[in-house]
């Protein structure tokens, strides 16, 4: 609830469609909950929650099993995006899933240790509802 609401870091209060205008802006989900908590509320995928994967090329969040190949290959996809980024403006490269650059109302990539998808996030965090909530 508190990472679609937003305000200011959350997932329904970033104002892409207005940065996209001007530059390509390339937007994505982070699904892999890292297991983090407030008391006994789980936060899920937090805002932030890709960091440990990508700073130190592990996967976070309680370990209850020993990590699959799965829990390692979000690490190189993150990595492998965030490289290609930085190297040339735009996160695609050679191996890893087609990343479109963010249209309004157009699916984005969900990222976690079960694989890259495209989800409607608009639709999937109910953002028309928590933009009518904070007017």
């Amino acid at each position: 609830m508190l990472t679609d609401w937003g305000a200011k870091l959350g997932s329904c209060g970033t104002p892409l469609a207005a940065a996209a205008r001007y530059a390509p802006v390339y937007a994505y989900e982070i699904a892999q909950d890292d297991g983090q908590s407030i008391g006994n509320f789980p936060m899920g995928a937090a805002h932030g929650a890709e960091l440990p994967y990508l700073f130190d090329g592990s996967f976070a969040g309680p370990r209850t099993a020993p990590p699959s190949p799965a829990h390692f290959a979000l690490p190189h996809t993150l990595i492998s995006y965030w490289t290609s980024f930085a190297k040339t403006g735009n996160p695609n490269s050679d191996g890893s899933p087609a990343w479109p650059a963010y249209r309004a109302a157009t699916p984005l990539p969900s990222l976690s240790t079960d694989g890259t998808r495209q989800v409607d996030f608009e639709a999937e965090h109910h953002c028309s509802f928590w933009q009518t909530v904070s007017r």
